[in-house]
């Protein structure tokens, strides 16, 4: 009886040490994402890049309201609509402001088990900064900690010396240069009745794309803007519509709320540098409040992989 008591106590032991100490992170491993519900996590610092292994079916968005101080630190996770192919499975990878890496499957199903996921920093599977893991089981396996102030983090280092509005000072004197600049690009746009949305030109600076645009109201009704939102369109050959993610830009200079009747507007919008292959255009949507004439403009590869340079 006694050595039947000694083996199963080893066998407990053994499978401790194999699934590991942290219960919680191997609950993680695997996250439920479905198409009419939307998984939040919530991680314990800023999200500075969020990628998704399989980016037609499974989406990852921060949120961009500035309204919530935690916006930056939350990702929510569904399943594109417009997919009609269910993708089992594909990985998500996240990084933090101080380093911290982590790695999650996502899963699809029609409906999550647990829409919401608190995310610690025990539950990292590495750090950028390459402070990894150490014989010291108290350091949850890293060398140092993250608010330790010996760890020299070029992220942290590099932030704190920035004036906090320098880059948006930057884009601002940018977009007040290109704002009225000279139509580069010519008779691009989308109409609706009497209501234009131009695409005047795209310029390239620093890694950063500027999107400048014209929207022309010629009839004598105000035209309320409700939004505009930019999409990554795919066009399927067996497809009757574009598969579609949204895109946020960094940056929006003087976009209106409302176009006054014969009136016109120029506005920029500011993305990180990207490129589309012949396949994917740009879809940018004009909605209009308490109306119908909305805008839709499809931007073409050859255009946004050539944009002007300027200084």
């Amino acid at each position: 009886m006694t050595k039947l008591i000694l083996l199963c106590i080893v066998m407990a032991h053994v499978t401790f040490i194999i699934n590991g100490q942290n219960p919680t992170k191997k609950s993680l491993d695997t996250i439920e994402v479905s198409r009419g519900y939307k998984t939040i996590l919530s991680f314990p610092e800023t999200i500075v890049e969020s990628i998704v292994g399989n980016e037609i079916g499974f989406v990852a968005n921060v949120p961009q309201s500035e309204a919530n101080r935690f916006h930056t630190r939350i990702l929510k996770l569904f399943y594109d609509d417009l997919v009609m192919e269910e993708i089992p499975y594909t990985n998500l990878h996240v990084i933090t402001e101080s380093g911290l890496v982590y790695d999650f499957m996502l899963r699809f199903t029609e409906k999550p088990k647990q829409l919401s996921w608190y995310i610690t920093p025990e539950m990292a599977s590495a750090h950028m900064d390459k402070y990894l893991k150490t014989s010291n089981p108290s350091t949850n396996g890293y060398s140092k900690t993250v608010n330790d102030p010996t760890i020299q983090n070029p992220i942290i280092r590099v932030a704190s010396e920035i004036p906090i509005d320098s880059e948006q000072r930057s884009l601002e004197g940018n977009c007040a240069k290109l704002q009225f600049e000279k139509a580069r690009i010519h008779r691009y746009f989308s109409r609706a009745d009497q209501v234009y949305l131009w695409l005047k030109g795209i310029f390239y600076q620093d890694e950063t794309l500027y999107f400048q645009f014209r929207i022309v109201n010629d009839e004598g009704l105000d035209l309320d803007v409700n939004f505009i939102k930019f999409h990554i369109a795919t066009e399927y050959d067996r497809s009757p519509s574009n598969q579609r993610r949204e895109v946020e830009p960094i940056y929006v200079y003087k976009l209106p709320q409302t176009v006054s009747g014969k009136s016109e507007n120029h506005f920029i919008a500011v993305f990180e540098k990207f490129a589309l292959d012949k396949r994917k255009t740009m879809l940018v949507e004009l909605d209009e409040a308490s109306g119908s004439r909305n805008l839709s403009l499809s931007i073409g590869h050859e255009l946004i992989n050539n944009p002007v340079a300027f200084k």
